[in-house]
């Protein structure tokens, strides 16, 4: 096992549905984890040690298909009841969503199935009570009190050894959850998947205007950082618009962080026939990334050479790397996705 100079590093992946993936643990649902995250973060980890499961994020939280989670699933995971509303890529929370809901009892569940555990954190915005316990316990009472927009609040009582069970449970008012960051005091690498599914550089945008987002960045003790974004974009806005705001984004992230470690990427071609990405073709805003790269002195990830030509590895191809959403990769194209993705990752975290 390779070890770090200091006791731990933090990586952040921060993206579009690319990053995020399902969120779903293959071990609660029989389904594989999708795209490449899960697998990236259980290589890492076992290269580099494990200082907790990092970030779970807590949107989506009664879909079946689509609730938040972290970077491996099979660790850390949530599933809710009741009547939560997502609020979707428009939240200044570091994976700029959050779970919305103002009846007592409605419940999110948080499970740990890891070995350790030191610290329990968990983002909200201000306003409400929630009641939480572990394992089926006593229920402790907590108001999310504080200055407007998003706090933090230790939770306390917490098991150090074993798997665990968190629930979350509404008790007044309207309650607005962002996530809960797990960290273990072990020496080692934790992994935070802040990828929003359906967002673009403007949501990013938006979230990194608001100090609150930029707060919660740093609470993450987050030092180095892959952003993939461009899916949405080419759905949404032009590459020149697309390039203005990775841009803008950049420079608030290093002006705020300036120690922080930044990889660009961008989604590669897809097979999608929407006629606005048949108009925009992924290859412009690949070069716009790349301008906004250089300019900052940061390093891209070429993602389309990887996958090569379209025509080969669309949905139809001959042999296919995107599933049938023509958008998002396929087993065969997550794992090549998750190759690339680990050289640029240890690129960042080896420099």
């Amino acid at each position: 096992m390779q070890r770090f100079s200091g006791a731990s590093r933090t990586l952040a992946l921060l993206g579009d549905s690319w990053v995020r993936g399902s969120g779903l643990p293959a071990t609660a649902t029989g389904r594989a984890p999708t795209y490449f995250v899960p697998e990236l973060a259980r290589t890492l980890r076992q290269r580099f040690g494990d200082a907790g499961g990092g970030w779970c994020g807590l949107s989506y939280t009664t879909d079946a298909d689509r609730r938040g989670g972290s970077a491996e699933p099979d660790r850390l995971s949530q599933a809710g009841t009741g009547q939560w509303r997502t609020g979707v890529r428009n939240q200044p929370t570091p994976d700029i969503c959050t779970s919305v809901s103002d009846t007592p009892g409605d419940l999110i569940r948080v499970t740990w199935r890891g070995d350790t555990t030191s610290c329990v954190v968990l983002h909200a915005m201000t306003g409400g009570a929630i009641n939480y316990r572990w394992n089926g316990g006593p229920w402790h009472g907590l108001t999310l009190s504080g200055m407007p927009g998003q706090s933090r609040y230790a939770l306390q009582a917490f098991p150090e050894h074993g798997m665990w069970e968190l629930d979350i449970a509404v008790a007044q008012g309207t309650v607005s959850l962002a996530g809960v960051e797990h960290r273990a005091a072990s020496p080692g690498l934790r992994i935070h998947n802040l990828g929003a599914g359906g967002s673009s550089t403007a949501d990013w945008l938006a979230a990194a205007r608001s100090g609150a987002w930029l707060a919660g960045l740093h609470t993450l003790a987050i030092d180095s950082a892959v952003l993939l974004l461009g899916t949405n974009d080419q759905r949404d806005l032009g590459a020149a618009d697309y390039r203005a705001n990775l841009d803008e984004i950049v420079d608030r992230l290093l002006s705020q962080m300036p120690s922080l470690k930044l990889t660009l990427a961008c989604s590669p071609e897809n097979s999608d026939d929407l006629p606005q990405r048949r108009a925009r073709p992924m290859h412009a805003y690949q070069a716009a990334a790349a301008q906004v790269a250089s300019r900052h002195g940061l390093q891209t990830v070429d993602l389309q050479s990887v996958f090569g030509d379209v025509a080969t590895y669309g949905h139809n191809g001959a042999h296919p790397l995107l599933d049938a959403s023509r958008l998002h990769p396929n087993e065969a194209g997550s794992a090549l996705l998750c190759g690339r993705m680990l050289d640029a990752c240890l690129a960042l975290l080896c420099e």
